[in-house]
């Protein structure tokens, strides 16, 4: 029956485990999804912004030059972001692998525990 009951605790510590990183994965990725929306979001705001001054430039250079600032700010924006988003992704993959990995270093630590009783 010992064996049976710590088999039981063993599966819903499992179960836990898996739960809790299940419930940090979910909670990522609303952070990603909000931080891509904002990025979103700005993306539409600047490019409204530029095509409003378009419309108001008066030479060919001007529209050259706002465009090619345009485009900076496009290609500084995307890559500042997706720096913060691969940080963000890292961040999440840890923090959602360390209930896992708590539960199996503690389970092969009552496991040697046992072999060594045993010897």
């Amino acid at each position: 029956m010992k064996t049976f009951d710590q088999f039981a605790s063993m599966n819903k510590d499992v179960a836990d485990s898996f739960m809790k990183s299940g419930t940090i994965l979910a909670k990522g990725f609303e952070d990603i999804n909000r931080q891509i929306m904002a990025l979103v979001q700005a993306s539409v705001e600047a490019n409204i912004e530029t095509g409003k001054a378009a419309m108001g430039v008066r030479t060919l250079k001007d529209f050259s030059d706002l465009q090619s600032g345009w485009i900076r700010n496009y290609f500084d924006t995307t890559l500042s972001e997706a720096t913060k988003l691969s940080a963000l992704s890292i961040k999440i993959a840890n923090q959602a692998a360390e209930p896992i990995q708590s539960h199996f270093n503690d389970a092969f630590s009552k496991m040697g525990d046992g072999f060594k009783k045993a010897a």
